[in-house]
């Protein structure tokens, strides 16, 4: 009988200690969802930007981005319902973003590096962030 509690209570504590925020291996890791959502608004300010090529409500460019990380819109929606659903590793991954965008925008100003999304230049003097880039 003892060695059934002690089995039973080793269990338990097994259990309790398991790690509660541990990511799914099905859902993206915060690292991996923090690039996908960059490179997401990267796409999403180039459709602001060319309305005429890519006017609301398109989604060439988000299949693009989802294509280039190897993702489906159903493994992305899955991670971002995920996050969603958990508001600690959510607000991790807004702060994550916000930092990451932030120096890449420095990156950008100081030295320009040729990012390509379906044949436009984002982030060179010769894409659409070039008008920005001149007003600030």
């Amino acid at each position: 009988m003892k060695k059934t509690s002690f089995l039973f209570l080793f269990i338990f504590i097994f259990l309790a200690c398991k790690r509660k925020d541990e990511i799914p291996k099905d859902v993206l890791t915060l690292n991996r969802m923090k690039l996908l959502m960059y490179d997401l608004m990267l796409a999403e300010s180039l459709q602001e930007t060319k309305p005429d090529i890519y006017p609301p409500g398109h989604h060439a460019l988000r299949d693009q981005v989802l294509k280039s990380h190897g993702l489906s819109i159903v493994n992305f929606q899955k991670s971002l319902d995920y996050y969603q659903q958990h508001p600690q590793l959510y607000k991790q991954l807004a702060d994550s973003l916000a930092v990451y965008s932030s120096a890449q925008s420095v990156d950008v100003m100081q030295q320009p590096v040729k990012s390509k999304l379906n044949g436009h230049h984002i982030t060179d003097s010769t894409g659409p962030l070039r008008d920005f880039k001149r007003d600030r």
